[in-house]
Formats: structure tokens, C-alpha cells, sequence
């Protein structure tokens, strides 16, 4: 699930350098469970989803990897585009020359919106390339989708204006009011679950509203900044909020934002805001608690939740609006990471901002790659897929079954990857590198001898250096054992076959006499 306005797109709206603004607005603003292996730890590894032509967005992802958004084609006209298995394919229009999508469910359908024939702005669901038309309410010109649930119910808005505006249900073809139920001049929809809860934001006029859940099975509204505002003042420190992404456990996720958005403040430009996560479990007041930007930033947002609770956004610096100043970033109980931090330090990528996360953890969202912030012309859609594959050992010395080794030798194993070495004072987790996971012993015992154990991250080798000379003419067992974690978490199997369940990695070698 993943929603951000058409005239409001957060980082990639708002680089608003003078010399890039007209470019970058051509290409965002439309014309108007089971947790993974991936824990903490997680690290990634990074895809570019690729171009119809131009500039490209990721928006939304299923469970399945299909992946939607927009790219400028070879015209610079924006289109939305479904990324399956590698290819990126342009989904056409409903009749005019631009289009957007925003949303995926796991059998493929997808939303947006798109200028027909008469230039107007409407809603659209596409299935299997045929985009059809989900009209708009009676009195109303223009309408957007931005999600859609599993039963394939899609929410988004039908409007006028900024300051006229209706959040929206679609199902089976009939399209419902929400905003009636919610009693304010102005509403829009962005994310539902599967079982019909929607969020949004309801207020006099676009982009100066409150966060709101709606029930479309009882039809019970919750206010969330009020409820936010009484639990925990100090996370709504704005004016104004909105609700962007919510799971079938009905967490939601969003931020409070300041009334000036649109026209921020000289010092600093840009969007203020800070992301929060509301949730209630049954018989239990409701909790709000806040999703902070990375340390040195000060404002969040947040845009998706999936169903392990981790939350994806972006964090954004204080001293200007440029490219630099925004990271994507992760949520996982409580504590925010940026993405950029997950990756390989040399991919040449920057994660600007992580608009939504599946099932499996794998995360969608903008990015420059090698240095070209300052074009925007070169922002691209990404996908992040956790590292799930298992270390092995891939050179060992002593050779296994050498003879005449030298007593005072070490023993070292290299890994194929780096390994979690880091004392648990860094990164709040226990190293796996140590005497414990790799031992040596006597062959035929199982008492380690004493010896010290290092880790030369720089070439991912492991180095037992024994307390004392080994003896003469003795055979000994070397041992790294499944309990070695590479930085993702993921333990070390030898022979890289599951089937086989975790394999550890030994070999003997004999001293001279």
C-alpha cells in the first residue's frame, strides 16, 4: 500500500531547486504474518526498476514483486507502468496523453488515474493492459485512485478543486461517498486494508486536514488527530495530519504536518513534518507513538506498513530541500535506519524516499544513482530485496588434511560475504565471529583449545590465532559453525542447500614432527 498526492509528492515535488522545479513538477504532479529472515540487521540488495523514456517512480508493490508507478516516456509524458518479472510496461491511458499508478493487489489489478479524451482527470483500474474509467461522484469533475485491497475495493477522491473534494469507495463498479460520513468540506482516501478500514484526511481544504479511519463495514469514523493529540501531544507538534497507509492489523501510519506545506518557510524550505504509528489492539485505549527521522534530521514521514509492522518513508535534513537532504527510510519497532546504510556502500545509489513495503520486505521508492542529484531527469524507481542468502566458507588455511604444519600457525577462514563481527556496543547486536563459532580442537575431542579470534572485515577472513604453539605431530579439527551470521542475520550453511537443513564447515590438518 502506498499513497502520496499527485499535487503534493514530497521529496520528488519538492527539490525545488529554481533551475529544476518546472522538470521535476512535469514528472510527479498529475495534470491536476510471518516476519521474513530479515530482521534489524537487514541488508539489501538494490535493483533499478529501469525507464519507459525518462524519469521513473516506484509507488506500490504486492507480495508477488509486480511493482507500479510512473516514468516519463521518450515525449516526457508521464505514464503508469507495471514492472513484472524485469519488464517495465507502459499501461497506456484512457484516452488522453498522461497517466499515473498507485496502487497494485496481489491478483495484479492495478489503480490510478489518467487524462481521457476531454482532458479530464480520472480514476482507472487496469487489468491484464485494459484500463477502464471508475468514473467520479455526481457534481464532481476530476477523480484519483490511490489503493486498492485484495476484494478489490479502491479508494482515492472525486473533486473540484482544492478546496472541494470527496474521499471515495469504489466496489464492483459503484462508487460511495466517504466524505459524507466524515461531515467536512473537503476529504481524499489513500490506503485500505483488507478488511475495508480506510485512511485518509478530512478537513475544510486540501492539505490543511486531520487523520481520519473509517470503518466501510459499520461506517464508524475515528479521529486520529484527536486521538493522537490527547495520547500523545507531543507527536502531532503541527497544525495538521494525515493518515497514509494502514494493515489488516489496523496500524496506521502518517505524519503531522504544518499548515504552510505548499509554501514552506525560508528557514529551512521544505516540508515539516513528523511521522506517527497508531494502533489498538481490542478491550485497549488506542496508542499513538512517534516514527522520528534519522539522528540530525528533523522531519519524517511515513508512507506504508505491512504486516510485520515495519514502516517505510522518508527522513528529511534541516538545511534546504535539495536531493541530499531526504533519505528513505526503515521502521522496525521503533527505531528508524536509513536505507542508503543497508545497501552496498558502493552501489552509487541514494534512496530519497521509500513509498511502499511488502509482505516479504521487499521496498519500492525514488532514487538517484552516481551522483546525478541534480537532475532530475535521472530520478529512478528502485527495488529492494532483503539478503536472504546463507554464508559459506570459501578458503580455509591450513589445506583440509595438510600435513607438516608449522606449530605456531594460525588458522583463518574466509567468508564469501562480510559477517556480523561488530561488538554489540555498534550495532546493538552480539557479534557471530568469535571462539565460540570458530574452534579449534584435538581431533577425536571436543575441548577448544585456547586461542584468540579476529575478524579483517576488509577481506571477510576469520583468524584464530592459538594461545600457545600447537604440539608436534598431532592432527587437529577446525570448526566454523552455523551460529556465524553474515550483517543481514542470515547463519552460515555450507553446502547452500536447504534441504539439507544448516551445514557447518570443517577440515582437519596435521602439525609436524
Amino acid at each position: 500500500m502506498s499513497r502520496t498526492k499527485s499535487h503534493f509528492l514530497g521529496p520528488l515535488v519538492l527539490l525545488t531547486w529554481a533551475s529544476l522545479a518546472a522538470s521535476i513538477t512535469a514528472l510527479v504532479m498529475a495534470d491536476s504474518l510471518t516476519r521474513p529472515a530479515a530482521a534489524a540487521n537487514t541488508t539489501y540488495t538494490v535493483r533499478d526498476l529501469g525507464t519507459l523514456g525518462g524519469a521513473s517512480i516506484a509507488r506500490d508493490i504486492n507480495d508477488s514483486g509486480q511493482i507500479v508507478g510512473q516514468s516519463q516516456n521518450a515525449s516526457g509524458q508521464n505514464r503508469a507502468f507495471l514492472w513484472d518479472d524485469g519488464r517495465m510496461t507502459d499501461l497506456g491511458t484512457l484516452g488522453g496523453t498522461t497517466s499515473f499508478a498507485r496502487g497494485i493487489d496481489d491478483t495484479g489489478r492495478v489503480v490510478g488515474f489518467s487524462r481521457n479524451s476531454n482532458n479530464q482527470i480520472r480514476a482507472f483500474l487496469a487489468r491484464n493492459s485494459d484500463m477502464t474509467s471508475l468514473g467520479t461522484l455526481t457534481g464532481f469533475s476530476s477523480s484519483e485512485a490511490w489503493h486498492i485491497n485484495d476484494s478489490g475495493l479502491a479508494v482515492g477522491r472525486s473533486f473540484n478543486s482544492t478546496s472541494q473534494g470527496r474521499a471515495v469507495l469504489w466496489e464492483n463498479g459503484q462508487i460511495k461517498d466517504i466524505g459524507a460520513s466524515l461531515k467536512t468540506p473537503y476529504s481524499e482516501a489513500w490506503g485500505i486494508n483488507n478488511f475495508g478500514q480506510v485512511v485518509g484526511e478530512a478537513g475544510s481544504v486540501d492539505q490543511k486536514g486531520k487523520a481520519f479511519l473509517y470503518d466501510n463495514r459499520t461506517g464508524e469514523v475515528t479521529d486520529l488527530d484527536t486521538v493522537g493529540r490527547a495520547s500523545a501531544p507531543s507527536v502531532f507538534p503541527y497544525q495538521y495530519s494525515e493518515a497514509m497507509g494502514i494493515n489488516d492489523e489496523g496500524q496506521v501510519v502518517g505524519w503531522s504536518y504544518r499548515s504552510t506545506i505548499n509554501d514552506p518557510p525560508s528557514t529551512p524550505s521544505g516540508p515539516e513534518g513528523k511521522a506517527f504509528l497508531y494502533e489498538k489492539d481490542m478491550g485497549v485505549p488506542a496508542t499513538v507513538l512517534p516514527l522520528n527521522p534519522l539522528d540530525g534530521d528533523l522531519y519524517s514521514r511515513a508512507r506504508d506498513i505491512n504486516e510485520s509492522g515495519r514502516a517505510v518513508g522518508w527522513s528529511r535534513g534541516i538545511n534546504g530541500n535539495e536531493a541530499e537532504q531526504y533519505s528513505a527510510v526503515l521502521w522496525e519497532e521503533g527505531k528508524v535506519t536509513d536505507l542508503n546504510d543497508l545497501i552496498p556502500a558502493n552501489s552509487g545509489w541514494k534512496l530519497i524516499d521509500a513509498y511502499a513495503i511488502n509482505e516479504s520486505g521487499q521496498i519500492v521508492g525514488s532514487a538517484f544513482k552516481d551522483g546525478n542529484e541534480n537532475d532530475p531527469g535521472q530520478l529512478r524507481a528502485f527495488l529492494l530485496t532483503p539478503d536472504t542468502t546463507a554464508p559459506k566458507v570459501k578458503s580455509i588455511s591450513p589445506a583440509n588434511n595438510a600435513t607438516l604444519i608449522a606449530p605456531g600457525a594460525n588458522v583463518t577462514a574466509t567468508f564469501s560475504e562480510a559477517m556480523d563481527a561488530s561488538p554489540t556496543a555498534t550495532d546493538g547486536d552480539p557479534r557471530t565471529i568469535t571462539g565460540t563459532t570458530f574452534k579449534l580442537t584435538k581431533a577425536g575431542t571436543t575441548t577448544p583449545i585456547g586461542a584468540v579470534v579476529s575478524y579483517n572485515a576488509t577481506t571477510n577472513k576469520a583468524i584464530l590465532n592459538p594461545n600457545a604453539n600447537l604440539q608436534l605431530g598431532t592432527k587437529y579439527k577446525a570448526v566454523v559453525t552455523t551460529g556465524a551470521q553474515d550483517v543481514a542475520g542470515n547463519r552460515l550453511d555450507q553446502d547452500q542447500d536447504p534441504s539439507n537443513g544448516l551445514q557447518q564447515r570443517s577440515w582437519t590438518f596435521t602439525i609436524r614432527n
